[in-house]
C-alpha cells in the first residue's frame, strides 16, 4: 500500500528512525517483521520509532486503508505480569478517554506475549520536530498550543488518568487541513508511564519519567498527582517560547527565562511551584494562558536560548527509574547500541529513550542569542508600561473615590468573601500514601468547605485512613459533615476502644480504595469561625501536623489504620537451616511503637488468604513477592508461599517486596548440612 505522505509519528518516549527503509516481510525487526499481523485485525507496514519502551509500526487494519500507529510494547513490558495486570485493568479506562486533543486509542491488542496500543495515525509531525526546524514559536501561538495541551490534561485528571511524560516529543499535530495548529494538537501516550512504571519489583521498582520536565517531588521521591502533570506542561511552553527548558536553581526550584514577558513568567511561576498544592490546577491554568493570548500579536517571537557549559549538557530522555535496572545506559549511549545493529546508526538523539538510573550532570548556562529585530519591535499592549501607568491610576482614583462616596470618609466594614488555602504538602508515608488539604472558607455563613486528597505510589492501597480535624484556637471539636462519596464506606468518629489512637476530634474514614498511582478525594463541611486568611490556613496545616502526630505516637499499641501507621516490615529467619528443608519465615510489622511480633503480616510456608494487614499495603497480590538473595541456593515456590533451601551456603540471605515496601531483606543465615 501507499503510505501517506507526511511525518509519520509514533510516542515520544520513543525515537523516529530517521527515513526507514520500506522493510520486506520476513525481515527481522526488534523480533517483528513487516507483512506480520498484530492480533487478528491488524498487519504491520513499517517500523516508524523504536526505543526502551517498545517499537512503533504503522499498521494497517483488516478491510480498511486507514493507517493506525500501532506501539509495541517491548518482551520485558509485555512478559511481566504486573504490567500485564495493569495493561488489562486501564483497558476500558483509556479506550474511553475520548476527547478532540488526545490522541484516540482505538484498540489494545493482548494476544500470545504480544502488548500494543493501536492509535490514530498523526501526520501533521510533533512540537519537538516544530521546534527544531522553527526555533521558538510566536508567544501567541505558543499560549494557544498549550491551552489544548492543557484542556485535554484537565479532562484526563478528572478521569482518573495522569499522563506523567508530558514534552514536546508527546504533543502531535494532526495534520488535517482546515484546521490551526492549535486545533490540531493530539496528546500522545496517556497511561504508557502507569504501564513501564509497574514493572519493576523488589530492586528493580522503577518509574517513568523525563528529567527536566519532572517535577521535583516526581524526580525525588515517585510521587504522581496530577500537579506533576501540571509542572511538565509549564516546562514544555516555556521551551516553545525560547527553545529552552527553565534553568534549574538550588533544591527542586527553576529560573524562569527574562526574556519571557512578565505576565506569561507570573503564570509560569505558578505552575512550577516547588511545592505541588501551590500549583494551579490543569483547568485553572488554561484559562489564565487562554486571556494572555489574546493580547499578543501573531508575530511577537522572543529570541532564543542557547545552552552553554563548560562540561557535557544533560540530555532528557524519557527513563524507566530504579536500583538495578533491567538495561543500563550510559550518557551519550543512543538505543542502537542497546538493542542491536538491525537499526541504521543516527547518533546522538536530543530525547532519546533509555532505561537506566539517573545521572548527575554539570548546571547549564543559558544566555540568549543575538537576535536582529526592528528599531521599533512589536510588543503586546498589555506590556506597555505607559499604558499601565495610566489604567493603575485612573483604578486607584476610582477607588478613593469610591472608599470616600459608600463611607462617607469615615471607614467602613470589611466585605465578606471566600478564602482559599492549602496545607503544607506532606510526605509521602512508608506505604506510599500521600496526603494534600485544600480548603474555601466562607465568612459570610462561617462554613469550611474542605477536600482531602490521597494518592497512591506502586502499590494499589485498601483501608482506614484517620483523619483528625482539630478545634479552631484551641477551642471545641468543630461540627462536620462528611462526603466521601465513592472514595470511602463511611465515615465516623474514631472509636479510641476499638482502635487504641485516643485522640481529640479525629475520624475514622472507613475503606479508603486508592489504586495504584492514581488519587481519591473525600470532602467535608465544617463550621468554624476565623478571623482571616491566615488564621484559616494555619488551621488547615494543624489539621496535617495533628494527624501526622496521631499516626506516628510511639505510645500506641495497636494494628489500625496500617496504610498510615506502618513503619516498615522486617523478614524473619532462623541464624540456620538445614539443607533440602523448608525455611521459616516471618514476616514481622513495625509500627512506630515497634516490631510486633505477637501479630505478624504473614508466615512462610503459608496457607490461606493474605491477612487484612496486607491486603491493605497491597490489594495487588502481583506486588507481593520473594526473592533468592544468595545465588541460587534457596528456591522460592511460583505461588509464593513456600521457601526451600537446596544448597549449602555459609551465607545466605532472602529478598521480599510487599506493595510500596521494596528492598526488603533478612538477615544473613546460614544453610547447613544434617
Amino acid at each position: 500500500m501507499t503510505v501517506p505522505a507526511g511525518s509519520p509519528q509514533y510516542s515520544g518516549s520513543e525515537r523516529r528512525d530517521a527515513h526507514p527503509a520500506p522493510q520486506a516481510a520476513g525481515q527481522p525487526a526488534g523480533g517483528l517483521v513487516a507483512g506480520a499481523p498484530l492480533g487478528s485485525s491488524y498487519r504491520l507496514v513499517r517500523r516508524v520509532g523504536s526505543g526502551a519502551v517498545g517499537e512503533v509500526w504503522a499498521a494497517t487494519m483488516s478491510g480498511s486503508w486507514a493507517l493506525y500507529a500501532a506501539k509495541v510494547l517491548r518482551p520485558e513490558l509485555a512478559e511481566n505480569p504486573v504490567v500485564l495486570e495493569s495493561f488489562v485493568r486501564e483497558r476500558s479506562v483509556l479506550l474511553a478517554l475520548s476527547h478532540p486533543h488526545i490522541v484516540p486509542l482505538t484498540d489494545m491488542v493482548v494476544e500470545g506475549g504480544v502488548l500494543a496500543l493501536v492509535m490514530e495515525f498523526q501526520h501533521g509531525g510533533s512540537l519537538r520536530q516544530k521546534l527544531d526546524s522553527e526555533g521558538p514559536l510566536p508567544v501567541r501561538l505558543a499560549l494557544s498550543l498549550m491551552v489544548q495541551v492543557l484542556n485535554a490534561v484537565e479532562f484526563a485528571h478528572r478521569q482518573g488518568v495522569m499522563h506523567l511524560d508530558i514534552k514536546p516529543e508527546n504533543v502531535l499535530l494532526s495534520g488535517v487541513l482546515g484546521e490551526s495548529l492549535d486545533q490540531q494538537v493530539r496528546v500522545a501516550d496517556f497511561g504508557i508511564a502507569s504501564f513501564t512504571g509497574s514493572a519493576g519489583s523488589g530492586a528493580s521498582r522503577s518509574f517513568s519519567g523525563t528529567p527536566g520536565y519532572m517535577a521535583p517531588e516526581r524526580s525525588a521521591h515517585g510521587v504522581a498527582t496530577p500537579a506533576v502533570d501540571v509542572y511538565a506542561c509549564a516546562v514544555t511552553l516555556h521551551e516553545l517560547l525560547v527553545a529552552a527548558r527553565p534553568l534549574p536553581a538550588r533544591g527542586g526550584a527553576v529560573q524562569v527565562s527574562p526574556q519571557i514577558p512578565a505576565e506569561v513568567a507570573e503564570v509560569l511561576h505558578g505552575m512550577l511551584a516547588e511545592n505541588p498544592v501551590q500549583r494551579p490546577g490543569a483547568a485553572e491554568a488554561a484559562a489564565k494562558l487562554r486571556l494572555l493570548a489574546e493580547g499578543f500579536s501573531a508575530d511577537t517571537v522572543l529570541p532564543r536560548w542557547v545552552e552553554v557549559s563548560s562540561g557535557a549538557v544533560g540530555y532528557t530522555p524519557t527513563v524507566v527509574h530504579g536500583a538495578e535496572p533491567a538495561v543500563s545506559a550510559v550518557p551519550g549511549q543512543n538505543v542502537t547500541e542497546l538493542y542491536g545493529a538491525g537499526m541504521p546508526s543516527l547518533g546522538q538523539a536530543q530525547n532519546e529513550t533509555v532505561i537506566r538510573a539517573p545521572f548527575v550532570v554539570e548546571q547549564p548556562v543559558y544566555v540568549p542569542d543575538e537576535v536582529v529585530e526592528d528599531e521599533e519591535p512589536a510588543r503586546s499592549p498589555l506590556r506597555r508600561p505607559l499604558v499601565w501607568g495610566a489604567i493603575l491610576g485612573s483604578l486607584i482614583l476610582v477607588g478613593v473615590l469610591a472608599f470616600v462616596g459608600l463611607s462617607g470618609g469615615k471607614g467602613s466594614s470589611k466585605t465578606a468573601e471566600s478564602w482559599s488555602a492549602s496545607s503544607r504538602s506532606s510526605a509521602s508515608l512508608p506505604s506510599g500514601l500521600g496526603t494534600r488539604i485544600e480548603g474555601t472558607y466562607n465568612p459570610r455563613d462561617k462554613s469550611a468547605r474542605l477536600t482531602f486528597e490521597f494518592s497512591s505510589q506502586k502499590s494499589a492501597l485498601r483501608g482506614d485512613i484517620l483523619q483528625v480535624l482539630p478545634g479552631v484556637e484551641g477551642g471545641s471539636c468543630a461540627s462536620v459533615t462528611w462526603d466521601a462519596g465513592q472514595a470511602s464506606s463511611g465515615v465516623s468518629k474514631n472509636q479510641s476502644s476499638v482502635t487504641a489512637v485516643d485522640v481529640p476530634c479525629s475520624w475514622n474514614l472507613s475503606g479508603v480504595s486508592i489504586p495504584a498511582n492514581g488519587v481519591v478525594q473525600v470532602r467535608a463541611n465544617v463550621s468554624a469561625e476565623f478571623k482571616d486568611s491566615r488564621a484559616f490556613e494555619e488551621w488547615l496545616n494543624r489539621i496535617d501536623s495533628e494527624t501526622s502526630k496521631a499516626i506516628s505516637d510511639r505510645e500506641v499499641r495497636s494494628t489500625a489504620y496500617p496504610i498510615q501507621r506502618l513503619r516498615s516490615i522486617e523478614l524473619r529467619v532462623p541464624s540456620r537451616v538445614v539443607n533440602q528443608s523448608v525455611l521459616p519465615v516471618t514476616v514481622v510489622p513495625v509500627w512506630p511503637s515497634g516490631a510486633d511480633e505477637l501479630n505478624p503480616l504473614m508466615v512462610l510456608p503459608r496457607t490461606g488468604e493474605f491477612s487484612t494487614l496486607v491486603q491493605a499495603i497491597s490489594p495487588d497480590a502481583q506486588l507481593i513477592s520473594f526473592s533468592d538473595g544468595c545465588s541460587g541456593h534457596v528456591l522460592v515456590s511460583e505461588d509464593q508461599r513456600v521457601v526451600t533451601a537446596l544448597s549449602v551456603t555459609s551465607k545466605c540471605r532472602l529478598n521480599a517486596q510487599i506493595g510500596n515496601f521494596t528492598n526488603l531483606s533478612s538477615s544473613d543465615f546460614a544453610i547447613i548440612t544434617r
